[in-house]
This record gives C-alpha cells, structure tokens and sequence, in this order.
C-alpha cells in the first residue's frame, strides 16, 4: 500500500466499512413538492429527489458503503451522503452479531440482572398484567422479562433484540422451558413487524440518562405499528428528578469548563486555526459528564423537575419545551445538576437509577459558568430532549437573568 492509500483509509469513517439498510419504518410520501421520507414520529418529513431513493433502495438489504461505492475518486462525496442519511435517520446501521458478547457487554447485562429492584419491580407489574395477553418486549437482551411474562401466563411473548446477545435469550428461553410462548425476533424494533398487534409492551430502553438510547422515538414508532389502542406500557410513567450542585471543580479529563474554553482559545492562537466546532464539542462534553462528588454541596431537595406519562405520547411531547423551578435551601454557587429518573408501573411499583443497588449511575448537566444563588431562591430550569439517529439526550438551561 503506497501512502496515498494509507492516507485514504485513515480518513474513512469507522463506520464506512458496517453494514447498513433503511429503517423498516421508512415510509414514502407522494407529495405536490416531490416525494418526502417518514421515519419518526418525533421528525419533520424529509424531502428526497429521485437519485436519493436510488441510494435508498442499494440499502434495502444490509450493505457495506465500502462495498457500494468503491471508487476512491467518489467516495469523500458518498461519505458525505452517507453521513447525511445516517443522521436523517433515513439509514441505520446493522448491528453485529459479536457487539453484545464483548466483555463490557456481557458485564454491563450482568449488572442489570443484578439490579434487584428494578427486576422486581418489573416482575410484580408482570404478574399483575400479562396473564392471557399477548406481549411484546423492545430491547429484550437476556430475555429475563420476557420468560417472566411467559411464566406469569401471557398467550405468547414476542421479544425484539437487535443484539448478538439475542442467542443468548435463545438459550435462556429454552433452559426455562418457554419456547412454546416466548418467540425471539432478530433485529432494530424499526425493522421488525409482529404477527399480531400487542396488548402490553415491556420496555427498558433507559441509560443513566434516560433518554440517551432514543426512548421516545421508539415508543412512538411501535406505539404506531406494534400496539393496540389500549396497550398496557410497563412501565407507564417517568419521571426526572434534580440536585442543585455546588462543585468546587469539576473535571473531565483534567478539563474544567473554564480550561476548557481557555485552552480552545490558545490553541486558536497558537495555529492560527478557528477550533470552534471542536470548542463546541468539548463545551458539550464537559457539562455532560459525572462529577466526582469529591468536594460536591447540596444546594437544594431533590426535586421532580419533568414528568412524562408514557401512555400520551405524541410528537408533541418530544419537540416541545418543559419548564421547571428549583427551590434553592442554601447560597452558593451552582455549578450544575444531579439527574436521577423514576420509572413507575400503574403507580403500584417504580425503580430508582438512583437506589442503592442501581446499575445505573447518577448523571450530571454542568453549566459552563456557575451561577451565584441564594437561600430560598428558585431557579428556573428549561429541559427539552435530542433525538439524534442513534442517540438522545436530556438537555437542561437555566435562563437567569
């Protein structure tokens, strides 16, 4: 390989060499403008000319970029479409069958098996619920949840796993002796019809923040093709609990937000370059990760700051802005927020991220700059949430003036 080549493969995309196909929930729209693309409820229609629905229908089957468009000469253009269509959601990539054997895989299921009172609190709302119903299951990973639905008494359980790990819950139902009720279905949920439409949906889609792996727009999608009308979701209900912190430093890899934006701006100098796409990026991180709790003080109760009934969604819910306030118990400066979520089940039983055996961790939202307070004082929060093509994330500002 000559050095033109090698530069060539450096500059691909990780992605470049993965599989990828339309979204099974793509729908097409004739309209009097040309045809628009439907991919999400939570999303504006896309319009899309006639040479992009030639480059849509190359990936109506799993297919490798790399292997569709070999010719380095095209290939900085077709990264770019590429690119494009991955963040329109209009292509998804397929995920393969090793990602969920690795080992932080294999730990991070281990964990959540481990998380009794979210497994327990899933459990009693299955035995209460699922008893001669049909049932459906995003995200089914070990298939734990799905063979105690099967257990408690459901017709039959369709488990949706996009995951390597899906031949695990294979087994699983098979040593459980489910198999006759529990049917495993390879694939995205945007990507799976079911044989029948379903009475109740089991659903787990939460990270540390609750809505990093794209929660809504997958409820709203199997809401529309999978669910019957009165479908029973477990759990039904989320909530966002909030901290106000005051954190004397608060660092990401060796950055504060403030190093951060003075180390952009040397940089600048330094290269005679504008960094401020970058600068952006690492501002993002730098509010988004943990905070060692090292040196933290509590300004405030824990207040419930968002709450979402997850039986009404609508597009609305997804796009619109909610407002908040926040009672300050004590002055000081607040660097950022503590995040937790609630999630209940018919307001019988509901798990904590935040409980003493969570698998999940507290996540935090710093601002760039703190902001001084006083007792009794409240603050007033805006949150709203990103839906990317893959992932979303809760996103908190504080208009003070």
């Amino acid at each position: 390989m000559d050095a033109g080549d090698h530069g060539a493969d450096a500059s691909r995309p990780d992605w470049w060499q993965r599989e990828h196909s339309v979204p099974r929930a793509l729908r097409l729209e004739v309209a009097e403008s040309g045809l628009r693309a439907h991919v999400s409820l939570t999303r504006p229609a896309i319009e899309i000319s006639l040479e992009l629905l030639a480059v849509l229908r190359d990936f109506a089957r799993p297919t490798r970029p790399a292997t569709l468009f070999p010719d380095p000469a095209q290939q900085p253009a077709r990264q770019r479409l590429v690119a494009d269509l991955r963040g329109a959601g209009l292509l998804i990539p397929c995920q393969s069958p090793s990602d969920n054997q690795l080992p932080s895989g294999v730990l991070q299921q281990h964990r959540m098996l481990a998380d009794r009172a979210r497994v327990l609190a899933y459990k009693h709302a299955i035995e209460a619920t699922c008893k001669g119903r049909v049932v459906a299951e995003i995200g089914c990973g070990t298939g734990l949840l799905s063979i105690l639905a099967a257990r408690a008494g459901a017709n039959v359980v369709y488990a949706v796993e996009q995951g390597g790990i899906a031949g695990l819950a294979e087994e699983m139902v098979r040593r459980n002796g489910c198999q006759d009720r529990v049917r495993i279905l390879r694939g995205h949920s945007r990507d799976i019809e079911l044989p029948e439409k379903a009475e109740v949906l089991i659903h787990e889609l939460f990270g540390s923040d609750p809505f990093a792996e794209n929660l809504l727009p997958s409820l709203l999608d199997v809401q529309r093709r999978w669910l019957r009308p009165d479908c029973l979701l477990l759990p039904d209900r989320l909530e966002i609990f909030a901290t106000a912190l005051s954190v004397e430093k608060h660092v990401f890899y060796g950055l504060t937000p403030g190093a951060a934006r003075t180390d952009i701006s040397e940089l600048e100098r330094c290269y005679g370059v504008d960094l401020a796409a970058h600068g952006a990026r690492i501002d993002a991180l730098v509010q988004s990760e943990e905070v060692d709790g090292t040196g933290a003080t509590v300004l405030s109760d824990t207040c419930c700051v968002l709450e979402l009934d997850l039986t009404r969604l609508d597009a609305t819910v997804c796009e619109m802005t909610h407002y908040a306030s926040l009672p300050m118990r004590r002055g000081g400066s607040l660097a950022g927020l503590r995040l937790a979520f609630q999630a209940s089940f018919d307001h019988e039983q509901a798990f904590r991220s935040d409980g003493p055996d969570s698998h999940w961790v507290p996540f935090e939202r710093m601002f760039l700059a703190p902001i001084e307070v006083e007792a009794g004082a409240r603050v007033p929060l805006q949150l709203y949430i990103e839906h990317g093509a893959e992932r979303g994330r809760l996103v908190i500002d504080v208009p003070w003036k």
